[in-house]
């Protein structure tokens, strides 16, 4: 077959008007890309630097314990001493601040002024090791932390796995309490851990729902739960308040899980703060009964945590989990 000079000119001219076609639409999603960088990493970047817009990071740590006593348990969760002392000492020395929630809350409803760089360092569960090893690198730096107690566990011999996992006691909170640092907040009395839900023995959560009355061998109604949460709710603001002489106002949910319903529950029983374990960085405006928060766990060395605590590099860390 023999092609004509006019039909190969004819031919590369639509070769060039396709290439060119696809040099449009390349340059138009390279933009496209370079501007959503721009919005969902660079702008808020800037803006949190600059003290603008702060996006508040709340840490979220169990227990702390010191290698010297063997190896850390395989949770997760259990964080060692030395690794907390270097987190700390990094925010320290970057010219991070500690606050308490009540000023979170303040910021996230009415924009109140927080410091540069603000953090908020929480406790979950309320063991004696957060006395014995974190309590003191707190007060080296004078960081600010609260830690929300199962209120009817504490002064209790042991933890859920070894002697290394004890709950702290009333005095230990109480001196805690009194050096102005640790703030004491509520992480239910007696309702953390799943029970059955149902005659089989199925484990939930007891705050989420009604729970299988095995006296009575039947489910509770909606009434009974509601009556049952609320009772917990307020036992364990009520407690202590008593025990630490100050205002209870913070409520954790039980491995951060909520509901509609529970969140009602929560701010009927006079708290007027909850926390999540919806991952992620507060601003303003947010509902100060959804807090989000960021687990700091076993593995996180001292790059993925500085990750966690800015908006690109928080979002980065996010990826690096999802793989």
């Amino acid at each position: 077959m023999v092609i004509s000079k006019g039909n190969a000119e004819g031919q590369v001219g639509h070769l060039c008007h396709i290439s060119g076609g696809f040099m449009r639409l390349w340059f138009k999603l390279s933009f496209l890309i370079l501007t959503l960088v721009l919005l969902v990493i660079i702008v808020p970047e800037i803006a949190v630097q600059s003290g603008l817009f702060p996006m508040v990071p709340v840490l979220v740590y169990h227990a702390v314990i010191p290698t010297s006593l063997g190896p850390l348990p395989e949770d997760g969760y259990t964080m060692s001493q030395e690794r907390f002392a270097e987190q700390m000492r990094y925010l320290w020395s970057h010219g991070y601040h500690a606050i308490s929630l009540p000023q979170l809350k303040d910021y996230l409803l009415k924009r109140s002024p927080l410091p540069s760089k603000p953090v908020v360092i929480t406790f979950d569960d309320g063991y004696e090791n957060n006395y014995l090893y974190a309590f003191p690198i707190l007060r080296q730096y004078g960081f600010k932390a609260t830690i929300n107690i199962i209120v009817g566990r504490i002064g209790s011999q042991a933890g859920k796995d070894s002697a290394i996992l004890a709950f702290l006691n009333w005095d230990q909170l109480r001196e805690m309490a009194q050096s102005g640092l640790v703030d004491v907040q509520s992480h239910t009395y007696n309702s953390h851990d799943p029970v059955a839900i149902d005659a089989l023995g199925n484990p939930g959560y007891p705050l989420l729902g009604p729970v299988y009355l095995w006296g009575a061998a039947r489910l509770e109604t909606e009434d009974e739960y509601q009556k049952r949460v609320l009772q917990d709710l307020r036992l364990a603001r009520a407690t202590i308040e008593r025990e630490i002489g100050r205002p209870c106002i913070t409520f954790t949910y039980p491995y951060g899980r909520e509901t509609p319903l529970l969140r009602r529950l929560v701010r009927q029983a006079g708290y007027t703060l909850a926390l999540t374990s919806h991952r992620g960085l507060n601003y303003y405006p947010s509902d100060p009964m959804s807090i989000k928060r960021i687990p700091v766990m076993q593995r996180d060395d001292l790059c993925r945590f500085i990750l966690k605590l800015r908006p690109a590099g928080y979002l980065f860390s996010r990826l690096r989990e999802a793989r």
